[in-house]
C-alpha cells in the first residue's frame, strides 16, 4: 500500500442510520481512531485491519489502535457509536490540525538539512556536485560506471540526521538491484558517480530526495544519509 488515504475519500462514508447511544469516543483523537477505522472498512472491505496498520505505522502515528479497530468492528456490525456528522467533523478537524504540525515539522527538517549541509560541505573528504548532492568516497572502485538507463547490484543502508536506519539491505541479507530510473534524484546521481566496486556516503538534500510531502517513514524534508555499495551494473 503506497498511497494514504485522501480527506476527500475519506469523507465519503456511508453508515448505517443505527448508532449506539453511550460509550462515544470522546477527544479528537480517539474520534478521528474510531472514524479512521470505520473509513477504512468502506474503502478498503476485509483489509481494513491491515490499512489501519499500515496509517499507524506510517501516517498517523498517534492513531490510537484500539479505537480503530471499534470503529471497524461497530462499522461492521452497523452499531455506529457517533453520526456521520461527527466523523466527517473528526476526520476534517484533525486533518486540519495534522497538515498544521507536518507544515512545522517540514520547515525544522528543512533548517535543520541546510545547516548540517553547510556546516557538513566544509569537511575536507566530502565532495560537493553543482547539483549539491555531498558524498564521501569510503572505497574507490574500478570498474564500470553506471549511465541512467542501467540497473544496478547494490547495498544500502539509508539513516536520518540522528542515525536512525530508514531502509537497509544489510538488514535484509540480500543485495538490492534499482533502475536508475526509478530512483529519487540524488540517490540516482550519487550511484552513478561510482565505478563497480565503490563505496560511497551520499548526504542528500531533502529537494534531491522525498521533499516536503516526505513518505512512508521518512518525515517530510528529512535529509537523507546513504551507505552504498556498488557490485555489478545488471544485464
Amino acid at each position: 500500500m503506497k498511497k494514504s488515504l485522501s480527506i476527500v475519500v475519506l469523507l465519503v462514508l456511508v453508515v448505517a442510520s443505527v448508532f449506539a447511544a453511550t460509550g462515544k469516543p470522546v477527544t479528537l483523537i480517539q474520534r478521528f481512531s474510531y472514524g479512521l477505522g470505520a473509513a477504512l472498512v468502506e474503502n478498503y472491505g476485509s483489509s481494513a485491519e491491515q490499512a489501519l496498520e499500515y496509517f499507524k505505522a506510517y501516517q498517523y502515528k498517534d492513531v490510537l489502535t484500539d479505537y480503530g479497530k471499534q470503529g471497524i468492528e461497530d462499522y461492521r456490525s452497523g452499531n455506529l457509536k457517533l453520526t456521520v456528522q461527527e466523523i466527517n467533523s473528526a476526520l476534517s478537524e484533525y486533518f486540519s490540525e495534522f497538515e498544521k504540525k507536518n507544515a512545522a515539522l517540514a520547515a525544522s527538517n528543512l533548517r535543520q538539512a541546510e545547516l548540517f549541509l553547510e556546516s557538513n560541505g566544509k569537511m575536507d573528504d566530502v565532495h560537493t556536485t553543482s547539483s549539491g548532492l555531498q558524498y564521501r568516497i569510503i572505497r574507490q572502485g574500478t570498474g564500470s560506471v553506471a549511465k541512467a538507463t542501467d540497473s544496478v547490484e547494490l547495498d544500502y543502508e539509508l539513516t536520518d540526521l540522528s542515525g536512525n536506519v530508514l531502509d537497509s539491505s544489510y538488514a535484509r541479507g540480500k543485495h538490492s538491484t534499482f533502475s536508475m530510473s526509478g530512483v529519487i534524484k540524488g540517490f540516482k546521481e550519487g550511484v552513478m558517480l561510482m565505478p563497480m566496486g565503490s563505496y560511497y556516503i551520499f548526504y542528500i538534500h531533502p529537494s534531491m530526495g522525498y521533499g516536503e510531502q516526505g513518505t512512508g517513514n521518512i518525515e517530510p524534508n528529512t535529509l537523507l544519509i546513504f551507505r552504498v555499495e556498488t557490485y555489478n551494473i545488471a544485464k
